[in-house]
């Protein structure tokens, strides 16, 4: 007599969907363990809520914002400072718009890559490796200006803030970019005349950035002795340094923002615009 195998078939059936689900919860739990991993990593390497703080703007501080790099001539720098447990600390770009932040630079140098690539679109000479060029320039000169801030401050001996706000400041330069080429569009000489002004604008807002706003400052060491008897001069001393550092980088903002600009391609949209 043939044993039956209804047995082994009923086991079958029950195991296979027993291991389908021992699979996809291993699976799960590894995905979630590679996931809680890479967070760890991430929050080690890269400081979220610092980062989250500067992205934190309104549609208000954006308008005076772009206000303040293109007119930057009678405002006032100084930031906001909050007192949290004894320990002055500034607010977030949201409260203060002398405040730097990442978000409206980061939206005027994707708006420039954009300008860039119809430019070569309205020339039919549109490639990828040209956007990937523009790319690389951009992230190129922003850390060179980085390295030559870093450089200068080390000379110098001078005290700065998070490299982050000099980086943010540094990208505003693209919303003076993006207003000369918005100007070519209409009439193609204004270009010039917009990017010349837009130009010594934007170094005129630099300078008062790293000297008003205080990104460039005194050591530490040099705020405790300010009551010693030769405080006064030595302090004049590091004002003078932190000024000719913020005069001599703001003014050598001018050199790139006109490179950049003769390096970008036309753009045309209106058709009495050749």
């Amino acid at each position: 007599m043939i044993p039956s195998l209804r047995g082994n078939d009923d086991e079958s059936a029950l195991g296979a969907p027993l291991a389908r689900m021992a699979m996809q919860y291993g699976a799960e739990a590894y995905g979630s363990r590679i996931i809680h991993e890479g967070q760890s990593f991430l929050s080690r390497v890269i400081n979220l809520p610092r980062i989250q703080f500067y992205f934190s703007v309104t549609n208000q501080y954006i308008m005076k914002k772009l206000v303040m790099v293109l007119f930057p001539f009678k405002h006032d720098y100084r930031r906001i400072v909050r007192s949290v447990d004894g320990i002055d600390k500034p607010v977030p770009p949201s409260e203060d718009a002398n405040c730097p932040d990442l978000y409206l630079g980061l939206m005027s140098i994707i708006s420039y890559l954009v300008v860039c690539g119809m430019g070569y679109v309205n020339r039919g000479q549109f490639d990828p490796s040209h956007l990937s060029f523009c790319l690389f320039s951009v992230i190129a000169l922003l850390a060179l200006e980085i390295l030559a801030f870093k450089l200068a401050a080390a000379r110098l001996h001078l005290q700065h803030g998070p490299i982050i706000e000099v980086l943010a400041v540094a990208q505003y330069k693209f919303i003076g970019l993006l207003a000369a080429m918005l100007a070519s569009m209409v009439y193609r000489p204004l270009y010039y005349v917009v990017l010349a002004y837009s130009a010594m604008a934007f170094a005129l807002f630099y300078m008062r950035c790293l000297i008003a706003g205080k990104i460039v400052h005194h050591p530490p060491e040099m705020a405790l002795a300010q009551n010693a008897p030769l405080a006064g001069p030595v302090h004049a001393r590091v004002l003078q340094r932190r000024n000719y550092m913020g005069f001599f980088l703001g003014l050598a903002q001018v050199g790139p923002m006109l490179l950049l600009g003769m390096m970008r391609p036309r753009v045309a949209v209106f058709p009495w615009v050749a």
